[in-house]
Protein backbone atom coordinates (compact mmCIF):
# COMPACT_ATOMS: atom_id res chain seq x y z
CA UNK A 1 0.00 0.00 0.00
CA UNK A 2 1.20 3.57 -0.67
CA UNK A 3 4.21 2.28 -3.02
CA UNK A 4 5.44 0.14 0.18
CA UNK A 5 5.53 -3.78 1.09
CA UNK A 6 2.85 -4.15 3.44
CA UNK A 7 2.47 -7.91 3.82
CA UNK A 8 2.82 -11.37 2.09
CA UNK A 9 -0.45 -13.07 2.10
CA UNK A 10 -1.89 -16.42 1.12
CA UNK A 11 -5.18 -15.19 0.29
CA UNK A 12 -7.28 -13.35 -1.22
CA UNK A 13 -7.97 -11.01 1.63
CA UNK A 14 -5.80 -8.45 3.59
CA UNK A 15 -6.52 -6.09 6.57
CA UNK A 16 -4.57 -3.21 7.86
CA UNK A 17 -3.21 -3.40 11.02
CA UNK A 18 -4.81 -0.06 12.38
CA UNK A 19 -6.29 3.39 11.23
CA UNK A 20 -5.30 4.63 8.07
CA UNK A 21 -3.94 8.07 7.62
CA UNK A 22 -7.07 11.02 5.97
CA UNK A 23 -5.29 11.35 2.83
CA UNK A 24 -5.42 9.47 -1.01
CA UNK A 25 -3.74 5.91 -0.91
CA UNK A 26 -2.84 3.88 -3.45
CA UNK A 27 -2.73 -0.67 -3.22
CA UNK A 28 -1.48 -2.83 -5.73
CA UNK A 29 -1.50 -6.90 -5.55
CA UNK A 30 1.61 -8.65 -6.95
CA UNK A 31 1.33 -12.14 -6.99
CA UNK A 32 4.47 -14.53 -7.24
CA UNK A 33 4.89 -17.99 -7.88
CA UNK A 34 8.46 -20.26 -7.76
CA UNK A 35 10.22 -17.75 -10.51
CA UNK A 36 8.05 -15.08 -11.56
CA UNK A 37 5.80 -12.25 -10.45
CA UNK A 38 2.42 -10.69 -12.07
CA UNK A 39 1.61 -7.25 -11.30
CA UNK A 40 -2.26 -6.68 -10.80
CA UNK A 41 -3.83 -2.99 -11.35
CA UNK A 42 -2.97 0.00 -9.48
CA UNK A 43 -5.88 1.09 -7.56
CA UNK A 44 -6.43 4.26 -5.72
CA UNK A 45 -9.09 5.56 -2.72
CA UNK A 46 -9.51 8.57 -0.26
CA UNK A 47 -9.76 8.22 3.66
CA UNK A 48 -10.71 11.44 4.39
CA UNK A 49 -13.02 13.06 6.98
CA UNK A 50 -16.99 13.25 6.41
CA UNK A 51 -18.42 16.42 5.53
CA UNK A 52 -20.67 18.91 8.25
CA UNK A 53 -24.05 18.52 7.64
CA UNK A 54 -26.16 21.53 6.39
CA UNK A 55 -29.64 23.05 5.72
CA UNK A 56 -31.38 21.99 8.93
CA UNK A 57 -34.85 21.05 8.80
CA UNK A 58 -36.00 23.13 11.23
CA UNK A 59 -34.34 25.88 10.26
CA UNK A 60 -31.44 27.05 12.24
CA UNK A 61 -33.17 29.78 14.91
CA UNK A 62 -36.79 29.13 13.79
CA UNK A 63 -39.84 30.06 15.79
CA UNK A 64 -42.26 27.13 15.55
CA UNK A 65 -45.82 26.96 16.25
CA UNK A 66 -45.41 23.09 18.21
CA UNK A 67 -42.81 20.40 18.49
CA UNK A 68 -41.36 19.05 15.41
CA UNK A 69 -42.16 15.12 14.73
CA UNK A 70 -38.69 14.87 12.56
CA UNK A 71 -35.32 16.68 12.76
CA UNK A 72 -33.89 16.77 9.26
CA UNK A 73 -30.51 17.82 7.11
CA UNK A 74 -28.77 17.22 3.66
CA UNK A 75 -26.65 14.13 3.72
CA UNK A 76 -22.87 14.75 4.31
CA UNK A 77 -20.59 13.76 1.87
CA UNK A 78 -18.52 10.71 3.16
CA UNK A 79 -20.80 9.91 5.90
CA UNK A 80 -21.83 6.41 6.21
CA UNK A 81 -24.17 7.25 9.66
CA UNK A 82 -25.39 10.36 11.88
CA UNK A 83 -25.09 10.69 15.80
CA UNK A 84 -28.14 13.12 16.50
CA UNK A 85 -27.91 15.03 19.94
CA UNK A 86 -30.66 17.07 21.41
CA UNK A 87 -30.39 19.21 24.21
CA UNK A 88 -26.60 18.06 24.49
CA UNK A 89 -28.20 14.26 24.64
CA UNK A 90 -27.40 11.48 22.29
CA UNK A 91 -30.48 10.14 20.95
CA UNK A 92 -29.26 7.56 18.71
CA UNK A 93 -27.31 6.81 15.60
CA UNK A 94 -29.40 6.98 11.81
CA UNK A 95 -28.26 5.75 8.45
CA UNK A 96 -30.07 8.43 7.05
CA UNK A 97 -30.30 12.00 7.47
CA UNK A 98 -33.10 12.10 9.22
CA UNK A 99 -34.99 11.01 12.61
CA UNK A 100 -38.30 10.80 14.01
CA UNK A 101 -38.25 12.25 17.60
CA UNK A 102 -40.44 10.32 18.97
CA UNK A 103 -41.53 13.02 22.01
CA UNK A 104 -42.99 16.38 22.05
CA UNK A 105 -40.43 18.80 23.35
CA UNK A 106 -41.95 21.29 26.25
CA UNK A 107 -41.98 24.89 25.17
CA UNK A 108 -38.93 27.56 25.12
CA UNK A 109 -35.27 26.88 23.39
CA UNK A 110 -33.65 23.92 22.10
CA UNK A 111 -30.70 22.83 20.65
CA UNK A 112 -29.68 20.09 17.99
CA UNK A 113 -26.55 19.21 16.47
CA UNK A 114 -25.51 16.29 13.49
CA UNK A 115 -22.32 14.35 13.95
CA UNK A 116 -21.14 12.70 10.56
CA UNK A 117 -19.59 9.61 10.71
CA UNK A 118 -17.94 6.97 8.21
CA UNK A 119 -15.69 4.21 9.38
CA UNK A 120 -13.05 6.03 10.62
CA UNK A 121 -13.53 9.16 12.08
CA UNK A 122 -16.58 11.92 12.44
CA UNK A 123 -17.44 15.62 12.17
CA UNK A 124 -19.14 17.74 14.81
CA UNK A 125 -21.99 20.00 12.48
CA UNK A 126 -22.85 23.34 13.58
CA UNK A 127 -25.63 23.39 16.81
CA UNK A 128 -28.85 24.62 15.59
CA UNK A 129 -31.49 26.30 17.88
CA UNK A 130 -35.51 26.05 17.80
CA UNK A 131 -38.34 27.05 19.61
CA UNK A 132 -41.80 26.74 20.50
CA UNK A 133 -44.08 28.64 22.66
CA UNK A 134 -44.26 28.07 26.38
CA UNK A 135 -48.13 27.25 27.36
CA UNK A 136 -47.28 29.68 30.98
CA UNK A 137 -48.66 26.15 32.98
CA UNK A 138 -46.90 24.97 35.31
CA UNK A 139 -46.97 21.86 36.42
CA UNK A 140 -47.73 20.31 39.83
CA UNK A 141 -49.18 16.53 41.04
CA UNK A 142 -52.05 16.51 43.16
CA UNK A 143 -52.39 13.27 45.10
CA UNK A 144 -55.90 11.93 45.40
CA UNK A 145 -56.53 9.49 48.45
CA UNK A 146 -59.73 7.97 48.09
CA UNK A 147 -61.75 6.55 45.56
CA UNK A 148 -63.84 8.88 43.73
CA UNK A 149 -61.18 12.22 44.96
CA UNK A 150 -62.35 14.91 42.49
CA UNK A 151 -59.93 17.81 41.56
CA UNK A 152 -60.23 20.99 38.93
CA UNK A 153 -58.32 23.71 37.80
CA UNK A 154 -59.84 26.34 35.81
CA UNK A 155 -56.70 27.61 32.77
CA UNK A 156 -57.86 30.73 30.87
CA UNK A 157 -61.32 29.57 30.81
CA UNK A 158 -60.80 25.77 30.19
CA UNK A 159 -61.92 23.99 33.35
CA UNK A 160 -59.64 20.69 33.52
CA UNK A 161 -60.96 17.98 35.87
CA UNK A 162 -59.20 14.81 37.22
CA UNK A 163 -60.35 12.05 39.43
CA UNK A 164 -58.56 8.35 39.98
CA UNK A 165 -61.60 6.65 40.16
CA UNK A 166 -64.89 6.34 39.67
CA UNK A 167 -67.65 3.77 40.66
CA UNK A 168 -67.12 0.43 39.04
CA UNK A 169 -63.95 1.76 37.49
CA UNK A 170 -60.38 0.43 39.15
CA UNK A 171 -57.54 3.25 39.24
CA UNK A 172 -54.21 2.29 38.49
CA UNK A 173 -52.96 5.20 40.32
CA UNK A 174 -53.68 7.47 43.11
CA UNK A 175 -51.62 10.37 41.26
CA UNK A 176 -52.77 12.85 38.63
CA UNK A 177 -50.67 15.20 37.47
CA UNK A 178 -52.30 18.60 36.70
CA UNK A 179 -50.99 21.97 34.94
CA UNK A 180 -52.05 25.03 36.39
CA UNK A 181 -51.47 28.66 35.60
Amino acid sequence: MDDALVAHVTSSQWTTDGAVASEPHAWQVVAHAATSFTAGPRWTFDIGTPSAPTDPTPPHGAALPASPPTLSWQPASGASSYDVYLDGTLLGNVASPHTLLGQLLPGGTHTWRIVSRNGLTTTTGPTWTISMPTSGLTHSTKILTSTGDVTAVTVDRIALFASNASQGYRANSPVVDLYDS
